[in-house]
């Protein structure tokens, strides 16, 4: 089977994390860019998959990027300044990064602002500190101050990211449907064409497999997502989470197990963790499931 190449990296490619993502994210860079098989580099500190690097002929980096060694790190590896970084990681600092690739021409992408391991859990920093937000006004500041560098794409994973590839190709599938003319380039041209086929709304469904290998305990929240995603929304908003459990109180008359909980004394939402028994495990720097 043929497939259609729509690019190619001129210089070292190098993907950072050989977790879940990284191991779906492979055949899909084979079949469809074009890169120099020698200077292709995965970093990722477990051996566990090593062989599948072998058999790609992909050579395999084994090390955990620190503050103290991912800049001579790249360095070495992006000698021409050129190339690209596919950062598919956890636990390694994003803006860092992108602006290292700046520093050094290298374009780079990734699927989540991650910060370095303390960020979210015994950070002395308020909690205000320690949320998603802060994280994501440092990129738009990174973007403006590196206006015309290397192209930088960040937060590009399932949600947020291809879920606006999807919106916007049914954007123009529904264009061609009801014979309005379609081209927008600019982001107020796709906004635009949004209203122009009066849509009102974006509902997003997105479809969990995963189940607790046990029944949920009362008084706990269970969530078959990600550890290391879901802790640090339920842990950096513990006033937000009251304020909401309280006002639904105020409304229906009652009160969930886990508000009486939190009323009863607790400091913190303290959430009971589950996946799909099997789910893969994955090391420092991979990405998770």
């Amino acid at each position: 089977m043929t497939h259609t190449v729509h690019t190619r990296i001129d210089g070292p490619l190098v993907m950072i994390g050989f977790g879940s993502i990284g191991r779906g994210t492979l055949p899909l860079i084979e079949r469809h860019i074009g890169f120099d098989r020698s200077q292709f580099t995965v970093i990722e500190p477990s051996g566990e998959f090593a062989h599948i690097l072998h058999d790609h002929g992909i050579r395999h980096l084994q090390l955990a990027l620190t503050p103290d060694n991912y800049a001579a790190t790249l360095r070495g590896l992006f000698p021409s300044g050129k190339g690209m970084v596919v950062n598919l990681s956890v636990d390694v600092d994003s803006i860092l990064l992108m602006e290292l690739c700046a520093e050094l021409g290298v374009q780079y992408i990734d699927t989540v602002v991650e910060p370095w391991p303390g960020f979210y859990f015994g950070s002395t920093l308020p909690n205000a500190d320690h949320t998603n937000y802060p994280l994501r006004e440092k990129v738009r500041a990174l973007g403006r101050n590196h206006v015309g560098g290397p192209t930088a794409v960040s937060c590009c994973g399932a949600n947020p990211g291809m879920v606006s590839w999807l919106y916007k190709e049914a954007l123009l599938r529904l264009a061609a449907d009801t014979g309005v003319t379609a081209a927008p380039k600019t982001r107020a041209e796709w906004a635009q064409l949004s209203m122009t086929l009066g849509v009102k709304g974006v509902h997003i469904a997105e479809r969990d497999t995963g189940f607790p290998p046990a029944p949920d305990r009362p008084a706990f929240l269970s969530t078959p997502g990600r550890s290391m995603g879901f802790c640090p929304k339920a842990i950096s908003r513990p006033n937000w989470a009251r304020a909401r459990m309280k006002r639904n109180s105020r409304r229906t008359g009652t009160s969930s197990p886990t508000a009486r909980a939190m009323r009863s004394g607790s400091t913190a939402l303290v959430p009971i963790l589950a996946c799909a028994p099997g789910a893969p495990r994955s090391g420092r720097n991979s990405a998770m499931w």
